[in-house]
């Protein structure tokens, strides 16, 4: 994972453990508050042109469903998997992609 991609899954982790940390009383308020801090951090990875990876979309996730906003969670699985679906598939290591294989 890059470094700048590593910040930001850390941010939205951060986030998740201090809705975990709130519990209680307030907590809901306070996990909707730092949802929207996480949808805000992953905003701006995507200004920046980083591509969000598993860890940061599992980051986000885990912070909807912390926040009861299941909605928003698969919201952004589906997003998660159109754009899985729309980047090309790297090739494995170790093997020759078959076109390669088929043409020796």
């Amino acid at each position: 994972m890059p470094t700048e991609a590593k910040v930001y899954a850390a941010l939205i982790s951060a986030c998740n453990q201090e809705a975990l940390a709130a519990g209680g009383g307030h907590g809901r308020r306070q996990s909707l508050v730092l949802l929207e801090r996480a949808a805000g951090v992953l905003g701006d990875m995507r200004a920046a042109r980083v591509r969000p990876d598993r860890a940061v979309w599992n980051a986000f996730i885990t912070a909807a469903g912390r926040a009861g906003q299941l909605q928003r969670a698969f919201q952004a699985l589906e997003e998660m998997q159109a754009r899985a679906r729309a980047r090309p598939a790297a090739p494995r290591r170790g093997r020759a992609p078959r076109a390669l294989l088929a043409r020796a």
